[in-house]
């Protein structure tokens, strides 16, 4: 832990309204785990979706057991109460909607689909008017970058922080990009990516890189490590086409006609469920695969304890430093993963070959049994030591508020 958290820089009165798309998501563990590390470092977190809560959202948030958090969601009446806004204040949201329109001409769907939620981000920083927060944190570097725009022009005494991650950098939405070189705190999740925020022009000297980390007291104890099942594969993805659950399932039939013994487990959901299926059918395999579905997180740790590989296939140019191979190599799994932008930042100590160019199955499935218990060791190692480096008590993303209050 940073010695700022252990004196108490952070303290019971710090106000961090975050903004998100929606929250929780079982796809986006780090997102919890960031918020529970804030939450235990003392901020009352105000967390504002700026979509319509999903069916599991509730039963996922009483999993989290934040205390201290108010979690909104968009609703119907959230439109009302934006347009609302707007008829007051005409000149804000007037230039509020010249802003959005004219930096993000050069994507129109995605500056299309941010007009449309001007409502809600009204509503949002109708509340930090009423009620200014210590720290407005946009969780994302997209569309969030709206309330962002108010808060430097009309809340200037307010700490704003905001996150640029790989969606932002690969759709590089204009609004968000101009925004960046006005922010308070400016982060991303690896150094792959400060080069790329560069070339987008971004030139603020406040960017650091901070990977998102997982929560060690989550990891299963070592003695529940030690029972690893041979054989079995665990894949943890949504089961849409630039996840590559496609590619692992045709990864793991040719490695399955070298080791008839082996499983696989696809843990996550998706518009892709039937079709894998039938494809896992088509490759002989279906009677080897279990399609598990989304799990609560405690669950996913004790399907990675049991594991001896996990296997990462992703097609998605967004993909940086996967959260779900950090907690496998905590869990000691054998990672096999496609390449993509600094996944070589957290598999650095392990040998290239199990990082596979996208495509390249049958190198993914050359594991050799003989290397399998010396890899593991390493792996849980090196697992543990990115968990502890990167993990939410020892980064500054606990300290977001702090640094506003250092003035």
């Amino acid at each position: 832990m940073k010695p700022e958290l252990e004196s108490g820089m952070i303290d019971r009165e710090t106000d961090v309204l975050v903004v998100t798309s929606a929250f929780p998501l079982p796809s986006e563990a780090f997102a919890a785990v960031e918020f529970k590390a804030l939450e235990r470092a003392g901020a009352r977190l105000r967390i504002r979706a700026f979509r319509p809560a999903r069916r599991e959202s509730a039963a996922l948030a009483e999993k989290l057991r934040l205390r201290r958090a108010d979690v909104t969601h968009a609703r119907s009446s959230s439109y009302l109460h934006g347009v609302l806004f707007a008829l007051r204040h005409p000149v804000m949201a007037c230039r509020t909607l010249l802003w959005v329109v004219w930096n993000g001409r050069g994507t129109p769907g995605l500056t299309s689909r941010c007009v449309l939620l001007l409502p809600r981000f009204f509503e949002i920083f109708a509340e930090c008017l009423r009620s200014p927060p210590s720290v407005i944190y946009l969780y994302w570097g997209h569309y969030p970058a709206v309330v962002g725009y108010l808060a430097r022009r009309y809340l200037r005494h307010v700490h704003v922080s905001m996150g640029l991650y790989a969606f932002d950098l690969v759709y590089r939405f204009g609004p968000g990009i101009r925004l960046a070189d006005e922010v308070d705190t400016l982060v991303t999740l690896a150094e792959c990516n400060v080069e790329q925020i560069r070339s987008l022009g971004v030139a603020s000297d406040r960017l650091q890189v901070f990977f998102h980390g997982i929560d060690l007291a989550e990891v299963p104890a070592p003695a529940q490590l030690a029972r690893k099942r041979p054989g079995s594969i665990v894949t943890i993805a949504r089961l849409v086409k630039n996840k590559g659950v496609d590619d692992a399932l045709r990864v793991f039939a040719l490695a399955k006609r070298r080791s008839p013994g082996l499983t696989l487990k696809v843990i996550g959901e998706g518009e892709e469920l039937e079709s894998l299926r039938a494809q896992a059918d088509q490759l002989g395999v279906g009677d080897s695969v279990e399609f598990a579905g989304a799990m609560p997180h405690d669950r996913v740790y004790e399907e990675l304890a049991i594991a001896e590989f996990f296997l990462l296939m992703s097609r998605n140019p967004s993909e940086r430093l996967p959260n779900a191979v950090k907690e496998a190599m905590a869990c000691r799994c054998i990672c096999v993963v496609t390449e993509s932008p600094g996944i070589e930042e957290l598999l650095q100590p392990l040998a290239r070959s199990w990082i596979c160019e996208n495509g390249r199955l049958r190198r993914a499935q050359q594991t050799s049994s003989s290397r399998r218990r010396r890899i593991a060791r390493r792996m849980t190692g090196i697992g543990r030591l990115v968990a502890s480096s990167s993990s939410p008590t020892s980064t500054p993303r606990e300290l977001l508020a702090t640094n506003s209050l250092r003035g």
